[in-house]
């Protein structure tokens, strides 16, 4: 029961660093927007913003 508690605890956070990692991926080198560009105008190079992704 602990080891697959612990299984799906590992699956769940590398998923999550994936996930980061894709939208830091995609914020670099699939955006257009200027490297100068506040992140609140940008909605794609914002990390915390979800919505780039629907």
């Amino acid at each position: 029961m602990v080891l697959r508690l612990v299984e799906a605890i590992d699956v769940y956070l590398a998923g999550t660093v994936m996930l980061i990692f894709g939208m830091r991926i995609y914020g670099l080198f699939i955006t257009n927007a200027p490297h100068d560009m506040s992140p609140s105008v940008d909605r794609a190079s914002d990390p915390l913003s979800l919505e780039c992704l629907l």
